[in-house]
Parts: C-alpha cells; sequence; structure tokens
C-alpha cells in the first residue's frame, strides 16, 4: 500500500520502549509544575515519529519514536500540544467503556491536527486488553515482565492498525456515518471541551446543521445532550479523585462557579 508522511500503518509503529509512571528511566529528576489532566480512561500513547517533552505524574520524558506511554486510570498527564514547535506522528489509543478506539495526530510544520481518522476495536480486544493490562500492574514497576505484557498490548494494538490502514478508508470526510463518529470520539476524548458547533465546523470542514443533523441519526441525542452525557459520566468518577476546580477545567468551564451553574441546570432539565 502506497503511503506518505500524513498516513499510519502498523510498519511504521515500532515499538522500542514502554513507559508507566513507575518507570525511572529517562526522567527528567525533579517534578514539574505544569498543569495536568487525569480521567477515569486509559490511554496509550504510540510515538511515530519526532521528540517532544511529555508530562506523566509530574515528570519529563524525553519521548522518542518507538516509546510508547500507558497512562492508567487517574494518572496525571499532558503533553502540551499546542506549545510544540517540532514535527510529530502520534496515535493516541483511547480505553473508554465498552469503546476502543484510536486518534491520529499529526503535527507538521507547527501545525497541530487531528486528522479526521477512525479505528473503532470490538469490545471483545478492549476486554482482552484491560485484563493483560491489569495482568502487568500485578508485577514490579519497570520490571521486564511488566515490559513484556505491555509490549503484547501494543503488538496486538499495531496489528489491527494494520488491518484498518489496509481495508479501511483513512478519511472519514465522505461517510456520513464515520463522521458522526468521529464528533462522538472527539466529545469523548476532551469531556466537551473544544467541542462547541463553531469548533466542530472548524475541526471537520462542514456547517453546524449538516452536523447536527448527522449526529442526531446515527445516535439518536443532539450533540449538547451527548456532551452533557459524557459530563454527567465524568463527574460521577471524579469527585474522589480532583478537586471541583480541576473538574470544571476538564470539562471545559472556564471557572467552578460555571461548572456549578452547569450541573444545576442539569438536575433541572432532568426532572
Amino acid at each position: 500500500m502506497k503511503q506518505n508522511s500524513d498516513t499510519v500503518s502498523a510498519e511504521r509503529i515500532e515499538i522500542r520502549c514502554c513507559h508507566d509512571e513507575t518507570d525511572a528511566a529517562n526522567l527528567d529528576s525533579t517534578k514539574n509544575p505544569r498543569s495536568q489532566e487525569s480521567h477515569p480512561e486509559r490511554e496509550i500513547l504510540f510515538v511515530l515519529s519526532g521528540k517532544i517533552d511529555f508530562l506523566l505524574d509530574g515528570r519529563i520524558y524525553s519521548a522518542a519514536p518507538g516509546d510508547a506511554f500507558f497512562i492508567n486510570r487517574w494518572i496525571p498527564h499532558q503533553c502540551d500540544y499546542g506549545t510544540i514547535k517540532t514535527d510529530f506522528r502520534h496515535i493516541w489509543i483511547h480505553f473508554h467503556e465498552k469503546r476502543l478506539f484510536g486518534v491520529f495526530c499529526l503535527n507538521r510544520h507547527s501545525q497541530h491536527s487531528h486528522r479526521m481518522l477512525n479505528w473503532e476495536h470490538s469490545g471483545h480486544l478492549l476486554g482482552l486488553l484491560n485484563e493483560r493490562w491489569d495482568r502487568a500492574l500485578l508485577e514490579p514497576g519497570s520490571s521486564p515482565a511488566r515490559q513484556e505484557i505491555y509490549l503484547s498490548i501494543a503488538r496486538i494494538l499495531a496489528e489491527e492498525i494494520d488491518y484498518f490502514s489496509a481495508h479501511e478508508p483513512q478519511e472519514v470526510r465522505s461517510n456520513p456515518e464515520q463522521i458522526a463518529a468521529w464528533i462522538k470520539n472527539h466529545i469523548s476524548i476532551h469531556y466537551g471541551r473544544n467541542a462547541s458547533m463553531t469548533e466542530l465546523e472548524k475541526l471537520t470542514g462542514f456547517n453546524r446543521f449538516y452536523l447536527m443533523r448527522l449526529f442526531k441519526a446515527e445516535y439518536g441525542m443532539t450533540i449538547g445532550e451527548y456532551i452533557n452525557c459524557v459530563r454527567r459520566g465524568f463527574v460521577a468518577g471524579a469527585a474522589k479523585n480532583l478537586r471541583q476546580k480541576e473538574i470544571a477545567a476538564m470539562l471545559g468551564f472556564k471557572s467552578a462557579a460555571a461548572f456549578w451553574l452547569w450541573k444545576k441546570r442539569d438536575r433541572a432539565g432532568k426532572h
């Protein structure tokens, strides 16, 4: 299959080393005060090309091609995409409830974009990978046994991505069902942040009325209703792990007061 620098293939996913928050190698020796995010879903970051600094649990990794970062539930992390000036290609794998999907991130000539690529994997695969991840956590941090389990997960995902690259159209712009799925994934990943109709128009290239019709036809609810569903789910699990100010920021509210106003209106709307 002919490829260019903007496409993804498992042939290019060469895993050199897997990291998690217990890994003491390749780290800055001091804690970093930069803001981080945390959430109830697991994620994996594959670095395909380019070099970046990746903040995981308060420490800075010098991330390079071949690195894979395993980010467990509620582990703080941050990539600071908006400030990275170098070119890179990343794949993020998101472990959401009953859903496993991937997003391709491209930074070219200092212009960052989340490409409209979708990999929706089966719930059976999600269960298998979560089981392996749980098994890895029973092994000592940075141990060869944990590393080998992580590598097995990475290999399975690389094979899956290779299959999608070979058999599925990578761009979803001409497929209404996939456009709706991309919007759903975007909202799920960001918990409603950067998901205004203005943002979605800019990200997809389609006008809001077309996007609203597509989404409602595919999922039986409006984009705003789905954003509220995602926010409710996040709030339910975040109370024991984050402060109110942090929850508000993760959901895209400018202040804790705005977050409380949303909660009040949301409760009223359900009665």
